[in-house]
């Protein structure tokens, strides 16, 4: 465990990986396990591991990350309860919670992405992001967006 911890930290070190800890939003607190991890270059990631149309939700996932932090934003991993929120990001006297996911095309995958976020009950922005087309627009206050709308400097 400690060689690969170490490994882990040499790799973000290198700016290869970035470390995401967890946090416990209804406690307000970092958690100490299970930290997640996003490739610091999307293409050194294909380069290495091909390009899989089955990937595109993690790819998706690990572009909106490095987005946030390229927008200054200090990012974690949501945990309310035992559902988890992609991202909360941070800055300053701002907070804001995202998910990320391919299509909002079943009703199984609306509850799952929009349920966690439902579950916080502050007042910070909260969006879900999708490749795909949706006419599912949000609910509970929760806007559903164009992850390459957002990728391209929106909101």
């Amino acid at each position: 465990t400690d060689t690969v911890a170490n490994y882990l930290g040499y790799l973000c070190d290198s700016f290869l990986l970035h470390r995401a800890p967890r946090f416990d939003i209804r406690g307000k607190q970092h958690l100490e396990y299970a930290e997640k991890y996003y490739a610091g270059d999307l293409g050194l990631r294909h380069g290495l591991l091909g390009f899989r149309d089955r990937d595109i939700a993690g790819i998706l996932e690990n572009a909106v990350f490095l987005e946030l932090k390229r927008r200054g934003y200090t990012v974690s991993v949501g945990v309310v309860g035992t559902r988890e929120v992609d991202f909360v990001a941070e800055r300053s006297d701002e907070r804001r919670y995202y998910q990320v996911c391919g299509s909002l095309t079943d009703e199984a995958t609306i509850e799952r992405e929009l349920g966690s976020l439902e579950r916080i009950d502050d007042h910070w922005p909260k969006a879900v992001l999708t490749y795909a087309d949706s006419v599912f627009t949000g609910r509970s206050g929760i806007r559903v967006g164009s992850v390459l709308d957002f990728l391209g400097g929106g909101e």
